[in-house]
């Protein structure tokens, strides 16, 4: 693998890692989630991603689970930093206020 690998992969503060390096992080739970909001069954949560600079990748997602965390369906996947990340999470919290009426 050469350079370009190395920059398609971020940690939180955006400095390039090797895909070794993000392995790592993406494992660590509490170093992917950046903010998780709960009410009972129902879970938004935002993860660090890590991968920047590829069609298929992102660097920041928010999804919304209703059964307790099983299974997310992404909302917003356009953040690129983490302050970013904690604005689309605050975003799908309200979206999702809009349309429960809370």
């Amino acid at each position: 693998m050469g350079d370009d690998n190395v920059s398609m992969y971020k940690d939180r503060q955006g400095t390039s890692i090797s895909v070794e390096r993000w392995g790592q992080l993406w494992e660590d739970k509490g170093y992917r989630v950046v903010a998780e909001t709960r009410d009972g069954d129902l879970i938004i949560r935002t993860v660090w991603e890590g991968v920047a600079g590829s069609p298929v990748g992102v660097m920041y997602a928010s999804g919304v689970s209703h059964d307790g965390g099983k299974t997310f369906r992404t909302r917003a996947q356009w953040a690129q930093t983490e302050p970013e990340a904690e604005q689309q999470h605050s975003e799908v919290l309200a979206q999702l206020s809009q349309l429960t009426g809370d």
